[in-house]
């Protein structure tokens, strides 16, 4: 599944980040979804997509922090990684 065919079926995401390998050049893309569950209590999800060349290559759930931030800038050696809320 491609980038654009995830945000065609799922809309755009609450924020986005990307990295890219200094040395192969390769960028990484990962999207941002969030969903609001009831179990017992209200409670969210972060379902965390990862692209390689615009196809999708990893999903995962987490939780998240609320953080105040709204762009983070990690620079770690051979990459850089690029946060920011959409």
């Amino acid at each position: 599944m491609t980038k654009e065919e995830v945000i065609a079926k799922f809309g755009k995401p609450y924020k986005s980040a990307f990295s890219q390998d200094k040395e192969t050049g390769v960028i990484e893309e990962t999207l941002f979804y969030r969903e609001f569950l009831y179990i017992s209590g209200n409670s969210n999800i972060t379902n965390i997509l990862s692209f390689k060349a615009g196809k999708l290559t990893s999903l995962k759930q987490g939780q998240e922090s609320d953080s105040a931030t709204r762009t983070t800038i990690i620079n770690t050696p051979p990459s850089t990684i690029v946060q920011t809320s959409n």
